[in-house]
């Protein structure tokens, strides 16, 4: 006895085992099954038909992720892919259904192309992927696969700006630095100074506002120390704090008289008694005049003008500075006694 599919359904809904009559369906459908003898010596052929149904069946589906990996982080991408698994005992064909992913919180969260599978991690915690395929002629609707991903911290970077556009300052001067994250919601950003010379600032540990109190160099470090979604991460710059300009100035009369003194006194715009000692020094004009180089007092000698100057050399935060103020001598009064 030998078998045989009788067409259209040869090769296309069913194969069948000439010799043993094994069946196997390769679609949804009906065919006819056909069984032939040729007969022998003592028996005429014979042949017989049955009519077989292939119906639909149900078939599985299973997710993995092209990297074959069950983990990732906050803000990256993972690729979730799906593969169908036909009814048993047996089955060979797969659905060729059209394939629909969603995504549920398992207390994180994340958003899936519902066409391509394509996972984004939004907060950390655990996901699961769901996918079914959808029904083709040899199968319904797939049971819905499941695959649990777990989300981590994501990274995150830090960058500075300055309200200056460098990352120098003046003593007694100031600057806001501003310290930005590559993710949103990275966690608060906190400011610090360090030394590293001779150099002296304080900041402001919230808005990143700097003033320079001592020439010289800090070390200036943001930091955040990350959240339940980004990892903590921190940047350093070295912020310049160069010497202050002053000035000097005289505060007193300009006018004095021949044979009398008057003590000048230069003030310096640098506070806190800063800026360096302050020396003074006379020059010839149409007067004459001397002048005590550190007290400042100046004693007229002759009528005329004079150039006072006061000078100092600045310090270690401030520059050097002067100031000059014409002094004029006058005649002075004198008095006569008459003896005999």
């Amino acid at each position: 006895v030998t078998f045989s599919i009788a067409a259209p359904g040869a090769g296309l809904s069913a194969t069948v085992d000439s010799a043993s009559g094994q069946l196997t369906a390769t679609r949804a459908g009906v065919i006819t099954l056909i069984a032939q003898s040729v007969g022998d010596t003592n028996y005429y052929g014979v042949s017989t038909t049955l009519s077989i149904t292939i119906g639909r069946s149900t078939p599985s589906i299973s997710l993995t992720s092209t990297t074959a990996m069950n983990t990732m982080n906050v803000g990256a991408t993972l690729s979730i892919t799906s593969t169908s698994i036909p009814t048993p005992p047996g089955g060979t064909v797969l659905s060729t259904g059209v394939l629909t992913y969603s995504v549920v919180s398992g207390g994180g969260s994340a958003t899936i192309n519902a066409n391509t599978g394509l996972l984004t991690a939004l907060s950390s915690g655990q996901v699961v992927v769901h996918a079914i395929q959808g029904a083709d002629v040899n199968y319904y609707a797939s049971t819905q696969g499941s695959f649990t991903v777990t989300i981590g911290a994501g990274t995150q970077v830090l960058s500075l700006t300055s309200s200056t556009g460098n990352y120098v300052t003046l003593v007694g001067g100031s600057l806001t630095v501003t310290a930005s994250s590559s993710v949103v919601g990275g966690g608060a950003i906190t400011y610090g100074l360090s030394s590293i010379g001779a150099g002296s600032a304080t900041i402001n540990a919230v808005t990143g506002f700097i003033v320079g109190n001592a020439a010289g160099s800090v070390l200036l470090t943001a930091y955040t120390a990350g959240n339940a979604n980004y990892q903590s991460a921190s940047i350093t710059q070295v912020l310049t704090i160069n010497k202050a300009s002053q000035s000097l100035s005289f505060a007193l009369s300009s006018t004095i008289l021949v044979g009398s003194s008057l003590t000048f006194t230069a003030t310096s715009t640098a506070p806190l008694g800063q800026g360096g000692v302050i020396t003074y020094s006379v020059s010839g004009g149409s007067g004459s005049a001397t002048v005590n180089s550190t007290t400042g007092e100046l004693q007229g000698t002759l009528v005329g003008t004079v150039l006072l100057t006061a000078y100092t050399g600045g310090d270690s935060n401030y520059l050097s500075a002067q100031t000059t103020q014409f002094i004029t001598i006058v005649r002075g009064s004198q008095a006569l006694t008459i003896t005999s």
